[in-house]
């Protein structure tokens, strides 16, 4: 199994280098119509911690460069008020986006870290001061949203808040965060689901958006060493998760409404390796291997769909969007940011797979 996730994970690796783009930054997708797509700043962003662990994992300088590469990139067309431009680049008009800066400055504090360059720090922590300003009383963002609300998959926006503040010691920017997520936490529902975890307020939310949310409180209280804060609110949504992974072998359903009922005909490829995530990180809590075995079936589910062998050298490693590949999400598209999870999904499973089986050795002896 090991070295069959490890090819999975080197042909990933490979096409995110590949979708490095000319202009700077990853390409947002490849499309085999119309090739590599425009950079992406929000997801060029959250890609690099991405290519710097693998860098550490498997001694990859080139992956380190490409990261850092990508981060004076996020730095140079950063608005000097702190925000980032929503959509691709190079953007039509000025157009601040909260869930883009939030995802950019993953890269940015993940840099700051790796090299304790100050310019990576002065940059995350005015992107973090301008998500934090913007926050009103209610712990909710009053510009910059491109869905017309403020969804539950800011969670994702608070979470870097917290590593910047973290960092950097800003308290204010902690103390905002913290806001965001006591309010969206209040939205969860009896059955688990949370009310607008998706990009329509009263629609079904892609397995992409759900991860997000689950996502973001489990690292805002791993961060602020609380879990009952908000990890064990959301115990139940990740158990309902993983009863859907076992019971489907692997595949979720590509979206799923407010009770949990499935928009079936499609997978959304991104979201199910995000879900393997969420189990990993709850089984580092409990330490129930259950959770590691679902986690398998879900990124084994996407391994089976990656291309790792075509003669289109730029599908070689692509992770589609959706399975098949005209399911409604990123139809027909190849997303920089589905094979950034995959790789995340099988570094991690991996780490812990090795460590696990070191435990069980050392007990033997």
């Amino acid at each position: 199994m090991y070295d069959n996730y490890r090819r999975h994970l080197n042909k990933t690796i490979q096409w995110l280098l590949k979708s490095n783009h000319t202009k700077g930054g990853s390409s947002a997708h490849f499309n085999p119509v119309n090739g590599w797509s425009k950079p992406y700043p929000e997801t060029t962003g959250y890609i690099i911690p991405t290519l710097i662990e693998y860098s550490h994992q498997y001694e990859d300088l080139k992956a380190k460069q490409v990261a850092y590469n990508f981060a004076k990139w996020l730095s140079d067309i950063q608005h000097e008020t702190g925000y980032w431009n929503g959509g691709l680049y190079p953007a039509k008009k000025e157009d601040p986006s909260v869930f883009n800066t939030g995802q950019i400055l993953f890269g940015i504090i993940c840099c700051y870290k790796e090299a304790d360059d100050l310019k990576w720090r002065k940059s995350a922590q005015k992107g973090a001061k301008w998500l934090a300003d913007s926050i009103d009383s209610e712990g909710l963002w009053n510009v910059g949203h491109y869905t017309g609300f403020n969804p539950t998959y800011y969670t994702r926006v608070a979470w870097p808040m917290l590593l910047v503040a973290n960092a950097t010691g800003d308290d204010f920017i902690k103390d905002k965060a913290v806001q965001v997520l006591d309010k969206l936490i209040k939205r969860k529902k009896a059955n688990g689901t949370f009310w607008g975890w998706g990009f329509e307020k009263n629609k079904p939310a892609f397995t992409h958006t759900i991860a997000y949310t689950i996502r973001g409180f489990i690292e805002a209280s791993i961060l602020l060493e609380d879990w009952d804060r908000y990890g064990s609110k959301v115990e139940p949504t990740l158990e309902k998760l993983y009863k859907l992974s076992e019971l489907n072998n692997g595949r979720l359903a590509g979206a799923y409404d407010y009770e949990w009922q499935p928009t079936d005909y499609y997978s959304c490829l991104t979201g199910n390796v995000q879900v393997a995530l969420c189990l990993m990180r709850w089984y580092q809590l409990n330490g129930d291997l259950q959770l590691l075995n679902a986690a398998s079936k879900l990124i084994e589910f996407v391994n089976d769909t990656q291309f790792m062998n075509t003669p289109i050298n730029a599908l070689n490693g692509a992770v589609a969007g959706s399975k098949p590949i005209w399911g409604r999400y990123m139809m027909g598209r190849y997303p920089n940011w589905a094979a950034k999870f995959h790789a995340d999904a099988l570094m991690l499973f991996l780490e812990l797979s090795k460590k696990k089986e070191k435990e069980w050795s050392t007990a033997e002896l």
